[in-house]
């Protein structure tokens, strides 16, 4: 047999310059799409947060898309605190969140978050004079842990559990 030919016997090969059927592009996992959406549940209950702690009103509405239990109430009761000071917030923080933990087995579904909470770019301030309400020599660092809990039901994940570590710096 001379070289360049075939016995018959061979596979065909394709073409050179052609290709075989295009491959599918993988899907996502279960846990990247649970990741997606808890972290739209977050980033949904800090905008839900700034606006609230910003005009001193709560839309409900709105919080419960994002938030229930203690994460929700945590919202309600910091706006009756700022509104019982005279304070408002002004800018909004910088988050960095991920997702740590996700579990999809067993009847709950649950995730953790965990974030770094940076207020540099925000101030809490009186709400008649606009004078900064915190202190120079505070020693409540700007940059403060976040951890998260989330929940699934049905499809939406929502944020349940809200702490800030203010005792520490990130």
């Amino acid at each position: 047999m001379t070289a360049g030919c075939s016995s018959g016997d061979e596979p065909a090969k394709s073409a050179p310059g052609k290709t075989a059927s295009p491959q599918a592009t993988p899907s996502k996992s279960a846990e990247d799409i649970a990741k997606s959406r808890v972290l739209a549940a977050y980033r949904g209950l800090s905008e839900v947060r700034a606006r609230a702690y910003s005009s001193g009103k709560v839309d409900n509405a709105k919080l419960q898309q994002y938030a229930r239990d203690k994460a929700a109430s945590g919202v309600v009761v910091a706006v009756a605190w700022y509104e019982e000071r005279g304070l408002k917030v002004v800018g909004k923080p910088q988050l960095k969140p991920e997702v740590t933990q996700v579990s999809l087995k067993g009847k709950t579904k649950t995730a953790v978050v965990a974030d770094c909470l940076d207020t540099r770019k925000s101030d809490t301030v009186y709400k008649k004079t606009g004078k900064s309400a915190i202190k120079k020599d505070a020693k409540e660092p700007r940059r403060k842990p976040v951890t998260a809990k989330a929940v699934a039901v049905g499809e939406r994940w929502l944020i349940s559990e809200y702490a800030i570590d203010r005792s520490r710096l990130c």
